[in-house]
């Protein structure tokens, strides 16, 4: 997907409540600039006539920011990894505790 693809389905997606749906490699070709304000972005791709999402959260655009909200909502019940959820879980804390010390850019 081109960067200018991108932009069209962002400006399709204004004013309806679907999220744009992006894959990943066509993110680091857009800017806060290029996200119409109220508009959420779904990372992902059709695979077989199906949209397979990447990435479990969504961005948006916030006083001329990219924000991101991931959505880490799981159960123990359905994690089949071979770490266990609690110990996954911790080291995204640490990975988001260490960006924020290191590049200032989380929350």
């Amino acid at each position: 997907m081109t960067p200018e693809e991108a932009k069209a389905i962002l400006a399709k997606s204004e004013g309806t409540d679907e999220s744009a749906i992006l894959p990943p490699i066509v993110l680091k070709h857009l800017s806060a600039a290029d996200i119409p304000e109220g508009i959420f972005i779904e990372i992902g791709a059709p695979k077989d006539g199906i949209i397979h999402l990447e990435w479990s959260g969504r961005l948006f655009k916030e006083r001329e920011r990219i924000v991101a909200e991931a959505d880490y909502t799981w159960t123990r019940k359905y994690w089949y990894d071979p770490i266990g959820l609690e110990q996954y879980l911790d080291l995204v804390r640490r990975a988001v505790e260490v960006r924020s010390r290191t590049r200032g850019d989380t929350n």
